[in-house]
């Protein structure tokens, strides 16, 4: 008999503890004199839990311990099942966000704009032949890609530029002194107009291609026959001695002679009127 009066007085006094921490302090529990937090999981976040509430062992048999460690993680569960929510909600205004590329102005310069400007900026070197190799390797820029901002040009491009050459039928050689020289307006161009990025044709792979091409002299049989045929024709119009007595330099200079193109040209007005006259 005092065996189940004294169980029956624990039991009690246990839920009297139970109820009194309840109530002082939420979510706290004492078991075996060790506090624990207790708190359960909503009814809509609980698909991200194995258990329908959160128990964990604040190891201390102080209260006033307890109840700091309680309040600290209450705190710390609530802000992560908010964001927990928030993932589930519909971005507010998503239709007002700019995703696409499209949407954003780009105000640099078009390819060929850009080339005036290096021409103008490069105006201390410019010849015949630097002006129009920058033009042409724009032009070729803008017919295969479009004259866009060089901004908007991306690696992606430069490859299919680059493939473009090729299919044309221009060498590795040419396709690297084309890509130099859009490299070179385009980087120019960015540091005038303050334009932050990188430059599309900056690092584009060129495949290693043995398809270069040694350019060979005219053979001398060629030359000797094209020179007949300019002295025939000079010779019926007295007009053309310039452009043989050209000629006649240049293949004399191959064969190693230091005669003078006056000289040339003298020799073959004298054979011109000795022929006009012999009614050749």
């Amino acid at each position: 008999m005092y065996i189940t009066d004294m169980s029956a007085f624990y039991v009690l006094t246990g839920q009297v503890t139970y109820r009194m921490t309840y109530n002082q302090f939420p979510h706290i529990r004492v078991r075996s004199g060790i506090y624990h937090f207790v708190k359960r999981v909503p009814a809509d976040l609980q698909q991200h839990y194995r258990s329908d509430r959160v128990s964990i062992s604040l190891r201390t048999k102080s209260a006033r311990a307890a109840s700091r460690s309680a309040v600290s993680i209450s705190q710390r569960l609530d802000d992560y099942w908010h964001g927990l929510r928030l993932q589930k909600m519909d971005v507010p205004a998503l239709h007002l966000v700019i995703d696409d590329e499209a949407d954003v102005p780009d105000n640099s310069p078009t390819m060929m704009e850009a080339v005036d400007t290096y021409l103008r900026l490069k105006a201390d070197k410019q010849t015949p032949t630097f002006i129009r190799a920058a033009k042409r390797n724009g032009r070729y820029v803008a017919e295969a890609l479009g004259n866009r901002p060089i901004t908007s040009y991306s690696s992606s491009d430069a490859a299919a530029f680059r493939d473009h050459l090729f299919d044309k039928g221009l060498s590795l050689g040419s396709v690297k002194r084309i890509f130099g020289s859009v490299r070179s307006i385009i980087n120019l161009v960015m540091r005038e107009h303050g334009i932050e990025g990188s430059n599309a044709f900056a690092k584009t792979y060129m495949p290693d291609r043995d398809d270069s091409q040694d350019r060979q002299p005219v053979p001398q049989d060629k030359l000797i026959i094209l020179q007949k045929a300019c002295r025939r024709l000079m010779m019926r119009c007295a007009g053309y001695w310039l452009l043989s007595a050209i000629l006649g330099c240049v293949s004399v200079r191959r064969q190693g002679c230091t005669e003078t193109i006056s000289s040339l040209m003298h020799r073959y007005r004298t054979s011109a009127s000795q022929r006009i006259r012999g009614g050749v």
